[in-house]
């Protein structure tokens, strides 16, 4: 007979909060989708500069506020800004497929993105409670692998038509994957230990753990500035610098070089890239979960490096260097550095620095909605793109170095522990 006291949380509850990193992946991915139509940019007026950028980063400003309100709503639990936050997101798509001016458009992307973020950060702070350390990790690396996944749907979605739905259908898809979410809500529990501000009779019943690791547990505490380092930079390498500057340069490069313009052809390369990168994470997390994310990583930041030095000596190569770069950098922006983090955080500090991650990300966000190839001139755009890549390998070793004095492991990695309500005799 299963202990009652240990977690037993639905399979489908995961895959609910799960979904909430493809969601994010294609509100991004979608909208390239959208501003290069055609029929987009006939009734619209075909925006450009100032006006193009607010609605590239309107999913951005809409988190923001979004994250504002949630961190403000902690105390309601996470569950029900899981709920709310899918409702917004669903309605917001429904509506960006209906719109009919600039200002329209604005609004369901500003509801979009508020939503999304009410619901990611939810889901995250409930993937952190429901699960042991065991399976902690490996939801971790996926939740972050799985961005990229909504990422390549999003542009990979299409709808062959001459009118005004080859937009308004891809805009309107947004809501499937949110509906999906709504359908896993009535599988989750109702009551959640950790994280609402509520007297729930809860203890920690560890199991065969030695008191030195009890120690250790509260020794971690004095690593939160650690913490905060690496919450506020790694969104700027794996968003800003990883995201930005690499998986939007390499759809250039293969458009201007190998001459591949349709997006079945671009999507097969990064889709290929991706389940290499899930592959090779998800075999390293089983082969040895201990150690082998930081030996990746440093072979990750070796190989761009030369790769790095490659590319800005002898640019006749940048097809060949940027193809590679992408194959190596996707690997680091497959949320290993924020696995790392985030299991090495103690339960008295995760919701904070969680929150501090999240505005980071946003925040990243926003800046690559106007710093972007779209809106720049070619010749800027490539220094600038080889001045961020410097940049780029300077802070991933600062993370490292900071990753490399964080303790190695809290009571919750330890899949011994579990809590449960305690029961009055």
């Amino acid at each position: 007979m299963k202990d009652k006291g240990e977690r037993n949380t639905s399979p489908v509850a995961i895959i609910g909060l799960l979904l909430t990193s493809v969601t994010s992946g294609y509100l991004i991915g979608v909208q390239n989708i959208v501003f290069f139509s055609d029929q987009w940019k006939q009734e619209f007026g075909d925006p450009t500069g100032v006006d193009l950028n607010l609605l590239a980063t309107a999913v951005g400003l809409g988190s923001l506020g979004g994250l504002a309100l949630e961190i403000l709503a902690t105390s309601k639990g996470q569950w029900r800004n899981f709920l709310v936050g899918s409702v917004f997101v669903l309605i917001g798509a429904l509506k960006q497929g209906l719109s009919r001016d600039w200002w329209g458009f604005f609004k369901t992307r500003l509801a979009c993105g508020f939503g999304n973020a009410i619901a990611c950060n939810g889901a995250l702070q409930l993937l952190d409670e429901a699960t042991d350390g065991s399976q902690k990790e490996l939801l971790t690396i996926l939740y972050g692998g799985l961005w990229s996944l909504g990422m390549v749907l999003g542009n990979a979605v299409t709808h062959e038509s001459a009118d005004t739905w080859s937009w308004r259908i891809p805009s309107c898809y947004q809501a499937m994957i949110p509906a999906l979410q709504l359908l896993t809500y009535f599988f989750m529990p109702k009551r959640w230990f950790l994280g609402v501000r509520e007297r729930d009779p809860a203890s920690l019943h560890p199991k065969d753990i030695p008191p030195e690791h009890i120690k250790h547990e509260a020794n971690v505490l004095k690593s939160g500035l650690w913490h905060l380092v690496l919450a506020v930079f790694l969104p700027v390498i794996c968003i800003h610098l990883g995201n930005g500057i690499v998986l939007v340069t390499i759809g250039e490069v293969l458009e201007f070089t190998y001459g591949i313009t349709t997006i079945p052809q671009q999507i097969f390369i990064n889709g290929i890239l991706f389940l290499n990168s899930l592959v090779a994470t998800l075999h390293k997390h089983f082969y040895n979960p201990s150690q082998i994310k930081l030996t990746l990583l440093s072979i990750t930041t070796t190989s761009i490096l030369i790769i790095g030095t490659i590319y800005i000596l002898y640019p006749a190569s940048i097809a060949v260097a940027l193809l590679s770069l992408l194959a190596a950098g996707h690997i680091v922006l497959m949320a290993i550095p924020t696995t790392i983090l985030t299991n090495r955080l103690p339960a008295s500090v995760s919701p904070h620095i969680t929150n501090v991650l999240s505005i980071s990300t946003n925040l990243c966000l926003l800046y690559n909605g106007f710093i972007n190839p779209w809106s720049m001139p070619r010749a800027l755009w490539t220094k600038y793109s080889n001045s961020a890549l410097i940049f780029f390998l300077h802070l991933v070793l600062i993370a490292l170095f900071v990753l490399l004095h964080l303790p190695s492991r809290t009571l919750r990695s330890f899949p011994a522990i579990n809590i449960r309500p305690t029961t009055k005799s």
